[in-house]
């Protein structure tokens, strides 16, 4: 004889005889949280594994993500739900999340730390221009990196026509607090620290294979108006360089390659319609991608260092992972030189006392704020995704798995804090860095919560 055991909205697990009056008692008890329950019937079904209704991932698809879901299956895991950030959200190329996990991408959830694509004000403009061009729909943020230009190219005009263009007159016109900047996602700003006004996250999930998007919060403010970038001025005949810095190879080729390409856009617009600021303009692009597939810190510096040294760069879009931004703000902030990133999320960048180290020279004195981003932060982006899988898929016990990772690591944490906080359980919580090609060992330790 079998018993299934229903707690809450969790799904069912079916348990044999064994310890069957204590599982009956359990049942009986109002007093007993459901997790008790739960544990009871893993115990009952002779295992020590703790049980879990969804994983949670820290990473990006470069560092695990499709790895870890497809090794869920083996695990007895495949069933559950599987989430998480803007790392696995990366279109459906061969390179991508869905496109390497392929049938195991069904029941995934995630995120993206910024406006979908469909509802930025000139969706359909924007979408068209860039299909154009590169002859595929823009990725996810190929229209934050496409308005990251944007506004370097509108601080580029500021400074002409003042007079005297400089790495420091661009940089002091692109991170003015008080300007407003009117871009392909709308009206933009940025606060003391570098951080868009605009803080949106939009929310999806795997339907047939691909992304779908499911509801978007907003969190930040609402703007209108704003500086719209001039072209055709008179030519000086002088060329500026803008930097591309992203990881460009392999499995991170899929998420940071439309951020390149919305980078590129906005560069030939410019130049097609004479310029601006009587300047036209040549991208430089940096791949730090390193040898593992996924970006590389230590290559990022290095390209960061190449890009200061060339007098002709005049601003830099990127990076794309929170842990190259890391390495390289140290290195443009020194040389002041304004810096763009279409996708770092991770609040320490630019907040607090870490914020700070990031931007205080080798005399120990903290520069001007040099580096902005146009994507809302992970304390933001774990919230949205905790509240989604809590209230709106009724998950209540998670593993929470990171990649070690900047980026991965803090999104996992603010998600762990937010879940708990909201009523969820963590039952584990485990840490995978970017050499692993194993998860076997992990996912031992858990069951499903039900296993018809």
């Amino acid at each position: 004889m079998k018993y299934v055991v229903r707690t809450g909205t969790s799904p069912t697990r079916t348990v044999g005889n064994s310890n069957k009056e204590d599982l009956m008692k359990v049942l009986k008890s109002g007093a007993v949280a459901a997790l008790a329950a739960i544990a009871l019937v893993a115990s009952a079904c002779g295992s020590a594994a703790k049980p879990v209704d969804f994983v949670f991932y820290g990473g990006i698809t470069a560092t695990g993500a499709p790895l870890l879901r497809s090794q869920m299956t083996a695990a007895g895991l495949g069933d559950l739900p599987f989430m998480g950030g803007d790392g696995i959200v990366d279109g459906d190329s061969p390179e991508s999340y869905v496109g390497t996990a392929g049938d195991a991408a069904g029941n995934s959830y995630g995120s993206v730390a910024g406006i979908n694509e469909a509802l930025i004000p000139d969706a359909e403009g924007f979408a068209a221009k860039f299909e154009a061009k590169f002859d595929k729909a823009p990725g996810a943020y190929a229209a934050s990196a496409y308005a990251c230009t944007q506004v370097l190219l509108t601080a580029i005009e500021k400074a002409a026509a003042a007079g005297d263009v400089t790495r420091e007159t661009v940089r002091a016109a692109a991170v003015d607090p008080t300007a407003l900047y009117s871009t392909v996602l709308g009206t933009v700003s940025f606060d003391a620290v570098g951080d868009t006004t605009q803080k949106i996250i939009s929310l999806y999930e795997v339907v047939d294979g691909a992304w779908q998007f499911v509801d978007q919060v907003n969190t930040g403010e609402d703007m209108t108006g704003g500086d719209v970038v001039a072209y055709g001025d008179d030519s000086t005949g002088e060329t500026l360089k803008i930097g591309i810095s992203l990881p460009l190879s392999g499995a991170s080729l899929a998420s940071a390659g439309p951020a390149r390409d919305g980078a590129l856009l906005a560069i030939a617009e410019a130049n097609k319609k004479g310029g601006v600021g009587g300047y036209k303009f040549e991208a430089v692009i940096k791949d730090h991608t390193g040898t593992n597939g996924s970006h590389d810190p230590a290559i990022a510096s290095a390209d960061m260092t190449a890009l200061v040294a060339d007098e002709a760069v005049i601003g830099v879009v990127g990076p794309f992972n929170s842990g190259s931004a890391k390495a390289q703000i140290p290195v443009s902030n020194a040389a002041g030189l304004f810096q763009c990133s279409p996708s770092n999320t991770n609040p320490s960048l630019t907040k607090g006392a870490d914020g700070v180290t990031l931007r205080t020279g080798e005399d120990g004195t903290e520069r001007p704020v040099n580096y902005v981003r146009l994507c809302a932060t992970d304390d933001l982006q774990g919230a949205a995704l905790a509240a989604y899988a809590y209230t709106e898929l009724g998950l209540r016990s998670a593993l929470i798995i990171d990649d070690t990772e900047t980026y991965g690591k803090g999104l996992a944490d603010v998600f762990a804090a937010e879940f708990a906080a909201l009523g969820g359980t963590v039952v584990g919580r485990e840490a995978g860095g970017v050499s692993v090609t194993d998860y076997s060992a992990i996912l031992s330790n858990y069951v499903p919560v039900a296993a018809e």
